[in-house]
């Protein structure tokens, strides 16, 4: 707090309110790069299922869908595992931000 004649002063629960504004900044970190995440992986994981390449058995005629291949499920499901534990990781923060917010002293 800056009192008129320009002589700053702590606020109690000063600490406090930093901490709340982190927790609001992590959270948004979070969510934001977890929905960029998402939205990526939609279409790589879209058009792995459609893309079909390569067959499953000599002179049947069906493609297997590129899914099916194993290096790229190796490539993609990682990458789906870690986006679900962004999207629990920044709903855990918005729940202690919001506890935060409302007193709740173990937050």
């Amino acid at each position: 707090e800056v009192l008129p004649g320009g002589e700053y002063r702590r606020v109690p629960g000063g600490e406090k309110r930093m901490y709340g504004a982190m927790l609001d900044v992590r959270a948004n970190l979070i969510s934001r790069a977890s929905s960029s995440l998402a939205r990526a992986l939609t279409i790589a994981v879209r058009f792995s299922l459609t893309r079909a390449q390569g067959y499953a058995v000599a002179g049947r005629g069906e493609e297997t869908p590129v899914l099916a291949h194993p290096t790229q499920q190796q490539a993609l499901l990682p990458w789906l595992a870690w986006c679900y534990s962004l999207v629990f990781t920044g709903q855990r923060f918005r729940r202690s931000y919001h506890a935060f917010l409302e007193g709740d002293p173990s937050a």
